[in-house]
C-alpha cells in the first residue's frame, strides 16, 4: 500500500527562530530565555548541561529545553546543528488552555 504525499506549506510569521549553526568550538556559559529551545545535532558533538542534568549530544541527537531552564553548551569539537527557539507568549498564544 503507498502513502499519500503530505504537502507542507511553510508558516509566513517571524515567530520562530531557526538557525544551521556551523561552529568550530565554543562555551555558552548558563543563561536562559523565555522561549522553547530545540536542538538538533547534524554532526559533532555537543554537551548540554541544565542545573539538574547533563547530555552528551552525537550526530542525530535532539534536545529540547523547556523555557526558562537555566543551561549551558560546551563544543570542544566543532559541530554543525540546527536550532529552533520559539517564545513562550508564541506557544501560549497556540494553545491558550494549556
Amino acid at each position: 500500500m503507498e502513502h499519500p504525499y503530505e504537502q507542507i506549506s511553510p508558516n509566513a510569521s517571524r515567530h520562530i527562530y531557526i538557525e544551521r549553526s556551523i561552529d568550530s568550538g565554543s562555551f555558552v556559559p548558563m543563561h536562559w530565555h523565555d522561549a522553547l529551545e530545540i536542538i538538533a545535532l547534524i554532526d559533532g558533538d555537543l554537551i548540554v548541561e541544565t542545573e539538574s542534568r547533563r547530555v552528551t549530544m552525537s550526530a542525530g541527537d535532539m534536545i529540547a529545553l523547556s523555557p526558562n531552564v537555566l543551561h549551558s553548551t560546551v563544543n570542544s569539537h566543532g559541530n554543525t546543528a540546527v536550532l529552533v527557539q520559539i517564545p513562550s507568549r508564541f506557544l501560549e498564544a497556540l494553545a491558550p488552555e494549556v
